[in-house]
C-alpha cells in the first residue's frame, strides 16, 4: 500500500482519542495511547504525541477510569473529615 492512501497509526489514535473524550473513554482513551505511541515508532511526530495527548486526557476526565484509581476518596474526603470532627 502507497503512503498517501494508507491512514497512519497517529491519525487513528488521534481519531479515537478525541471520541474518547466524550463517550466510552475508559475503554477508547486507553487505546489511544497505545496507539500514539506505536505512532511514535513509526515517525509520526506530529500526531502520534497528539494522539498520546488526547488520550491522556480522556484518562483525565473519565469518572469510571478516576473511581478505578481511586480518585473518588479525594472527593469524598471532605465529607469524611467533617463527619468525623462532628463526633
Amino acid at each position: 500500500m502507497s503512503d498517501t492512501t494508507e491512514l497512519g497509526t497517529g491519525t487513528i489514535g488521534l481519531i479515537i482519542g478525541i471520541v474518547g473524550l466524550f463517550i466510552f473513554s475508559f475503554i477508547l482513551s486507553p487505546i489511544a495511547i497505545i496507539m500514539g505511541i506505536i505512532g511514535l515508532f513509526r515517525f509520526q511526530i506530529f500526531l502520534g504525541p497528539l494522539a498520546i495527548l488526547f488520550g491522556i486526557l480522556g484518562v483525565i476526565t473519565s469518572p469510571v477510569l478516576l473511581g478505578l484509581i481511586g480518585m473518588s476518596a479525594l472527593i469524598t474526603l471532605p465529607a469524611l473529615v467533617e463527619s468525623l470532627s462532628a463526633m
